[in-house]
């Protein structure tokens, strides 16, 4: 599942990552649909003849940019509108802007989701 690191905690009326992220697997789940125990689509695989090549965790990280790259950029949007910018902090920009818009609609009233992606 999705993980940040270090973990961030509570501060103030910004959520801690452990809660954004709880209430961002809900939304995959409940909202959208989207089936987060594998066990569904190996069945469905091997249903349609399909076979297991292999299993595991993945395996996939991105990156966050430097301290110095988030010094010259001021908002998400600089981020990913940056031509010099490595696909990674793109890529990091992205995922942050993703989980805290998307996330924000199933997350209690208060919470400040746009200082929740400042600080990621």
């Amino acid at each position: 599942s999705t993980s940040l690191r270090p973990e961030q905690p509570k501060e103030g009326s910004v959520p801690a990552d452990s809660l954004v992220l709880e209430a961002y697997h809900a939304s995959l789940k409940d909202v959208q649909g989207h089936h987060l125990d594998p066990r569904h689509l190996i069945s469905t695989v091997k249903a349609y003849g399909g076979k297991l090549l292999s299993r595991g965790t993945s395996d996939w990280t991105i990156t966050p940019p430097g301290d110095e790259e988030m010094r010259e950029k001021s908002s998400v949007q600089d981020l990913q509108d940056a031509e010099i910018y490595s696909d990674d902090a793109r890529m990091w920009a992205t995922m942050l802007y993703f989980l805290g818009s998307g996330t924000a609609a199933a997350m209690e009233p208060g919470w400040d989701m746009g200082s929740w992606i400042a600080r990621a």
